[in-house]
């Protein structure tokens, strides 16, 4: 995977999910704050969106790829299959334990 895209990637996905927990949470509670919770948790999509079109262009695909992450999760197991155009080399000399 290209570093510069996997850490975009890994950001965006992780900042959606804390979003659509935080979201989660203000529909549980109940104080005035609970009307933001739709707002917060539609806030997410376009940022997870935003990640896995990064994942997709790590593994060496087209940006519009990350789209099928809208399909929920067969679009996420897709992106998780597919095969990585560019595979991390490893730099250890000797190949033992």
């Amino acid at each position: 995977m290209l570093p510069n895209y996997k850490k975009k990637a890994f950001n965006c996905i992780g900042a959606a999910l804390l979003l659509s927990v935080a979201g989660f949470v203000l529909t549980l509670v109940k104080t005035p704050l609970a009307p933001m919770a739709l707002p917060v948790s539609l806030s997410a999509l376009p940022i997870f969106v935003l990640g896995a079109c990064a994942f997709a262009k790590a593994k060496g695909y087209h940006w519009a790829l990350g789209f099928l992450i809208l399909t929920s999760l067969p679009g996420l197991f897709v992106l998780m299959l597919i095969k990585d155009r560019h595979p991390e080399t490893d730099n250890r000399k000797g190949g033992g334990l």
